[in-house]
Formats: C-alpha cells, sequence, structure tokens
C-alpha cells in the first residue's frame, strides 16, 4: 500500500513541526531499521548515550513479530521517533530540552518530516506544498535480503522509457546463484573492465557464484585484497558485508 501525503503549509514562525503517525499493530515489536550497507535492531544495537527521541533511517523500518511483519518503507522524511511525537521546546529553565536516555518497547512509530525548533541556516517558517511518499509492505517472516531488495525498488525504481518494437535484447549479464545477496552497483570502467559491488543483507556468511550470460571474463579481481580469482570460483561475504569485484574481459 502506497501513502501519499500533501501539506500546503503556512509561514509560522513560532515553534511547531509536522510529524505523521504510523501505530502497527502492538505485537510487531521486533524492529529493524536500514542503516545504509548494514541494518540496527532498535534498543539492541545502540551505543550507550545515543539519540532515543528520534532515529535515522536511511530508506526502510521493518516491524515484525516471529512468523509476520510490515516494511515500512521512507523516501523524503528519514527521521523516525519511537512511540511518540517529540517536543523540542526548551523545557529547562527555557534554556535547552531534556533528550531522553531510554527507550522502550513500541509498535508506534512517527515520521519525523520537519520543525523550526533547530537553530540552523534553513528557512525558519518552511512554507509552501510539499509531499511525501510512504509503503506499507506485509511479509512473513523477516528476511533481511527480501526487506534490503524491496527498499531498494521502492527509491530506486526502474525507468520505463519507449524502443523501437523490433529492438532485440541481451539475456543479461550475470545471475547469481545465491539470491540473498544483492548486486547494489555495476559500473563500466574506462578500460573497458566492469566494477560490481556486492552487498550481503544477511547478518551470517553467504557464498555465492557467478552464472555468466553476456559478460565473459577473462579475470577477476577483489579490489579490496588485490587479489585475482578464477570465472567460476565461489565468493564469501561476511554478515552485513560489502565486496568490489573488479571483471577483466
Amino acid at each position: 500500500m502506497i501513502s501519499c501525503f500533501l501539506i500546503d503549509k503556512k509561514a509560522i514562525r513560532n515553534k511547531e513541526a509536522v510529524h505523521f503517525g504510523f501505530p502497527f499493530h502492538s505485537s510487531l515489536t521486533n524492529v529493524n531499521l536500514d542503516a545504509g550497507y548494514g541494518s540496527m535492531k532498535y534498543l539492541a544495537d545502540q551505543l550507550p548515550g545515543s539519540n532515543m527521541d528520534y532515529l535515522y533511517s536511511r530508506r526502510w523500518i521493518d516491524v515484525s513479530k516471529a512468523d509476520t511483519g510490515m516494511q515500512w518503507m521512507l523516501l523524503e522524511a528519514p527521521f523516525v521517533e519511537p512511540g511518540n511525537m517529540i517536543d523540542e521546546r526548551q523545557t529547562i529553565n527555557q534554556t535547552h530540552k531534556e533528550w531522553k536516555t531510554t527507550g522502550n518497547t513500541t509498535a508506534t512509530w512517527f515520521s519525523y518530516v520537519m520543525n523550526n525548533y533547530w537553530h540552523t541556516n534553513y528557512k525558519a517558517d518552511q512554507d509552501g506544498i510539499s509531499h511525501y511518499r510512504y509503503v506499507l509492505k506485509p511479509h512473513g517472516m523477516y528476511s533481511y535480503s527480501e526487506t534490503e531488495k524491496a527498499g531498494a525498488s521502492f527509491t530506486q525504481p526502474l525507468l520505463a522509457f519507449p524502443v523501437n518494437e523490433n529492438t532485440a535484447f541481451a539475456e543479461g549479464l550475470f545471475d547469481l546463484s545465491n539470491n540473498r545477496i544483492v548486486v547494489t552497483c555495476v559500473m563500466p570502467q574506462e578500460d573497458g573492465s566492469i566494477v560490481l559491488r556486492l552487498y550481503n543483507p544477511e547478518a551470517s556468511v553467504e557464498q555465492t557464484n557467478f552464472l555468466w550470460k553476456k559478460i565473459k571474463p577473462t579475470q577477476l579481481i577483489n579490489l579490496q585484497s588485490g587479489k585475482s580469482f578464477n570465472a567460476k570460483q565461489p565468493i564469501s561475504l561476511a554478515g552485513m558485508g560489502v565486496t568490489e569485484i573488479k571483471i577483466i574481459q
């Protein structure tokens, strides 16, 4: 389900903020946030002293229990608030706000869209029209890799454009034998080689083989280690690990 919110905001310079609430089912308290080439478990992976009033989630949040859950995908507004909305007015001696030092288990989250509490260098009243898009995607058991793929599809959708009806397309560059590994970038180089960036969203080590199609490599180079390896040789990625491979054709 896609939700779109359109705001036509007045120019107000009194302290205010805009929030959208998402009250998920109370049983969905296992929360994972997209941290960009990794994910973070709410209340489990945060360092002591972390901000507990709001968090940054790059493209998605997932709320789940053992066998079911909901992926909440974000695009324009990546700040989220657990449990309740923040009132950032100065409440202690009219000089500063007291921040939360602990968090609580919750299935209610808010999208923190904008505010004029902060003394920064952007326009204080933020008036005019703006829009915000969210997607709610129900699922069964939580999967790191499927969540990552859905988030990428939402924020980087395929672009359609007209072509000649007689145009023939190749079968593709390659496949991977392990669908839990995600290809995040394919970069042609000036010397004719190609650099691939592979990402393992899972918490465990994953291994995959390349299933070559249009690309017929003569050599592969792991750019992290500088070592060459055979095109038929499997590669391993650490949990939430990233690897770049240079393909010599």
